[in-house]
């Protein structure tokens, strides 16, 4: 191995110490180029003290944006809510007035048919009434032509039993009715012997005479 004189190793400038101190950074070079580095990053990304007050403003506009939207939301909500309950309600209300409908309904046509059927009976009863009076007048027509009269007259006088009865009607041909004038006796019908003895004249004969004005004697003819 050789031997190396100091004399041999290469001289060093005066200045050298100066220079490496000079080529080491100081605490506050790093700070500032930590201060650049971020402000390039922070301008990069095209943010700024400014630009993060703006986005915070942003952020909560949108917050009260969003805020205002969900009271706008809820409020909507309580409106359909409310909505839908008068829909359901006026639902029901129109059920109950078609079912009501539905009834009156029914009843008018039960009622027409009824009406149908009382119109029948109606033209019925009017034919029939047509037919009556028809035969009513027909015979009124003979009754006028037979042209009967009647006579009444009360008989009794306490001595005679037996009666001469004028009655004008001049026809032999009479009906002879005696009956009882007490209403306790029911008026009845008695049968004395009844005799015609011309066109205006009848004989009506008691056993016994007879109490006054006991019978009443009726002639049609």
């Amino acid at each position: 191995m050789a031997n190396i004189r100091i004399c041999d190793l290469p001289s060093i400038p005066p200045t050298s110490d100066s220079f490496l101190l000079a080529s080491i950074p100081t605490a506050p070079d790093i700070i500032t180029t930590a201060k650049v580095t971020v402000a390039d990053a922070v301008a990069a990304a095209g943010l700024n003290t400014n630009g993060w007050q703006n986005t915070t403003d942003v952020v909560a506009g949108l917050s009260s944006t969003w805020t205002t939207g969900y009271t706008t939301l809820t409020s909507n909500k309580e409106a359909w809510d409310n909505a839908y309950s008068v829909l359901a309600s006026g639902s029901a209300y129109w059920d109950g007035a078609y079912a009501t409908i539905a009834s009156f309904k029914s009843q008018w046509d039960a009622a027409a048919l009824a009406s149908s059927s009382i119109t029948s009976l109606v033209g019925t009863c009017s034919s029939n009434w047509d037919n009556t009076y028809t035969t009513v007048a027909t015979n009124s027509g003979y009754w006028s032509q037979v042209n009967l009269g009647k006579y009444t007259q009360v008989l009794g006088d306490g001595i005679n039993s037996e009666y001469v009865v004028t009655h004008n009607l001049n026809t032999e041909d009479v009906i002879v009715q005696v009956r009882s004038t007490e209403r306790s006796m029911g008026y009845s019908v008695v049968t004395p012997s009844l005799s015609v003895i011309d066109a205006t004249t009848v004989m009506v004969g008691f056993d016994t005479p007879q109490p006054i004005d006991r019978y009443k004697v009726v002639i049609i003819g």
